[in-house]
């Protein structure tokens, strides 16, 4: 009885063994993988194409400042306060986060900030926060798109 029950499962192993190997066959090998340095740039360039903008960023808060509080006094240090309290947070977020859905978080908290700042009812205040939220979104963005970019260069 021993003995048919290590037949067995030895048949089993080697049947499951047999089976992954065949499950694998479309999957890169381990000789494809060595040479990285083949890896078509171009398309590695259009990775991070989807991130945020600094630029856009740059230019959408200012005109928002301009129109929206022009010689209004703000409470700036207990606002820049709040910023680094909610870096910080989202700062524990992102790491308890995959790459990608750290980027996808990063991406929709900016545009719930984008929205909310093209409304005309927006206090100096508000926008004033909703700005430096939007900076560290982009910021934290930037960061996770450098951390992976650990590609050897051709």
């Amino acid at each position: 009885m021993k003995k048919a029950a290590i037949l067995f499962f030895s048949i089993m192993i080697i049947a499951l063994g047999a089976w992954s190997l065949n499950s694998f066959s479309n999957k890169i090998s381990p000789s494809n993988t060595e040479n990285v340095s083949s890896m078509d740039m171009k398309e590695y360039g259009n990775k991070y194409s989807d991130c945020i903008n600094g630029s856009e960023l740059d230019s959408f808060t200012k005109q928002v400042f301009e129109t929206n509080f022009k010689t209004t006094k703000l409470p700036v240090k207990s606002i820049d306060k709040s910023l680094e309290n909610y870096q910080r947070s989202l700062e524990v977020t992102i790491e308890n986060l995959n790459a990608i859905d750290a980027h996808d978080f990063l991406h929709s908290e900016y545009e719930r900030y984008k929205t909310e700042m093209s409304q005309e009812t927006l206090s100096g205040v508000r926008a004033y926060y909703l700005a430096g939220a939007m900076k560290v979104c982009f910021n934290l963005d930037k960061s996770l798109n450098q951390d992976s970019n650990h590609l050897p260069q051709p």
